[in-house]
Parts: C-alpha cells; structure tokens; sequence
C-alpha cells in the first residue's frame, strides 16, 4: 500500500498544483552536539496533502523524473529556510569569535548547476544575513556527486567561495567513496542503516568508525541521523562523532519553526578550506 502511496504522490501534476496551492511547508529538524547542545537545524519539505495528512517530501523528490519541478521545490526550499533564519527570534546568537547556527537543505547537482543558481543564492545570503544569522550547508547525496562531474566541481567550489558549507549525504549507501574523489566537500552524513545497530553490529561499528575516521583526516566534520537510543549515541561519542540528530534527543520530530537556543549553543560543522586532494590531520 506504502509503494502505491508513494508512486501516487509522485506525480508531477500533483505537486505542481501542491506548490501553486501553497500545500508545501518545511519543518526543521534539530541538529545537536553528541552532548545535547543546539548546534542548527535541517530544513526538510513537507507537503499538506488534504487527504493524506503531513508528508516528507525527502522521500518523494528523488523519485521525480520531472527535473524542472525538482529544482523549483529545492529553490523555493533554500529561500523559505534562509527567511526563517533570518527573520527566527529565538534563533540562537552565536557567541563572539564563533560561526552562527548550521541551516542544513538538501539539493542536487542539476539545481546546484543551473546558470542562475549561485547568483541568486549569493542575493539570498546577503539578504537573509547568511554570514551573521545563520550558515547555509547544502547537502547532496553520495550516488549523485558523479552526475555531470565537472559542472558540480565548478559549482561546488563557487558555492563554498560565498561562505557555504557542503555536506556529503547518506554517505555509505554506495559501495565505495570513489565518486568524492576531487570533490570539495566540509561535512559527511553517515547513512541511517549503519547508524541503526551501531551498538550491537561489529560490521557497522566498524564502518561507522572509518567513516568518522575518512572525514577527520579531510578536516571534515560528520552528522550521524535517526539516532534512536542512549546505546546508539554512546558509541557515536565514543568514536567522536561531530553532530547527531534523531528521535532520541528531539523525540518531537521535525517542527514548524527553527529551534529555539534554549540550550547552549555548539559548534557547527566548521569547514576547512583543504583542497580536495589533501589529507589533513586534525
């Protein structure tokens, strides 16, 4: 029933009339230091869909053959997150000396690629105080990063020139990480299938510590999701996992509005300005 559901959803004309009927919303999901400190927030679109109540759309958009459509939801994402930071009053103020909160939206390298997209992102991040209220990562999945290979170089590398952070995600999912290979990247997302059994599986233990290993030798930082239980996030700790989300510390699930820095802020994934090449140790 789920894979009918979700083949019916996908529909272009679905969602097009979705997004002119103003039935698309975001909610954010806290993204916090393995001690429990507020570090930002992920931006993930959902859709009001009047007869089957509140969906992720994370699910669904990768499913879309209607490239145009796909593009114009990340964009009306990226803009709709960037005003919330920007306009949030219980958004956290960073302390002096420190990076403002992460604001983390997923993308694509089709939308990333498009002629006007660093333009209009750069106009986003003036207008929206992308450098003071907030920083923009965008985050694009593993088994897409070799798509159109020197059009995402140039443009991850022009992304990263006005201050925005790229992460890595569902790192894992493929085989092998050869498709990073000459990628800018700052950040990596574990995927959630070894991140769930962590703390009883050898095999993914194992895996998740390469992983955490292979980012910090790169001076990148690592985000393990759908954390679950105290096991889980005891063993991310111990093998000194940067940033965690889940059901675990925010059993609410993502939420209409930003968080609120109602607990003390923590670093976001930093960034480092390495050359794709270097191997660097923290």
């Amino acid at each position: 029933m789920r894979t009918r559901l979700m083949d019916q959803l996908t529909r272009a004309d679905d969602l097009r009339r979705a997004q002119d009927a103003h039935e698309l919303t975001l909610r954010y999901q806290p993204i916090r230091t393995p001690g429990g400190a507020l570090a930002g927030a992920e931006a993930i679109p959902h859709w009001q869909q009047p007869s089957n109540g509140l969906l992720r759309l994370d699910e669904i958009l990768p499913r879309l053959r209607q490239a145009d459509l796909r593009v114009s939801i990340i964009r009306w994402a990226l803009g709709t997150a960037g005003r919330a930071a920007s306009g949030e009053p219980g958004w956290p103020d960073p302390p002096p000396d420190e990076p403002p909160p992460l604001l983390m939206v997923a993308a694509w390298g089709p939308c990333i690629t498009g002629e006007r997209f660093v333009p209009e992102l750069a106009t986003l991040l003036r207008d929206t105080g992308g450098d003071t209220r907030y920083r923009l990562c965008l985050e694009l999945d593993e088994d897409e990063l070799g798509t159109g290979r020197p059009a995402v170089t140039a443009a991850l590398a022009d992304i990263r020139r006005l201050g925005v952070l790229v992460c890595v995600g569902d790192f894992g999912a493929s085989p092998a990480p050869r498709g990073l290979i000459g990628l800018p990247f700052d950040g990596i997302r574990i995927a959630d299938g070894y991140v769930r059994g962590v703390e009883r599986d050898r095999t993914k233990h194992a895996a998740v510590a390469s992983v955490i290993h292979f980012a910090h030798l790169l001076g990148a930082q690592v985000l393990a999701g759908d954390v679950e239980d105290s096991a889980q996030l005891r063993v991310l700790q111990e093998l000194d996992c940067d940033l965690v989300e889940g059901p675990l510390l925010d059993p609410d699930g993502p939420q209409p509005s930003l968080p609120r820095g109602d607990r003390p802020g923590g670093p976001p994934i930093s960034g480092h300005p390495i050359s794709p090449t270097e191997n660097r140790h923290r």
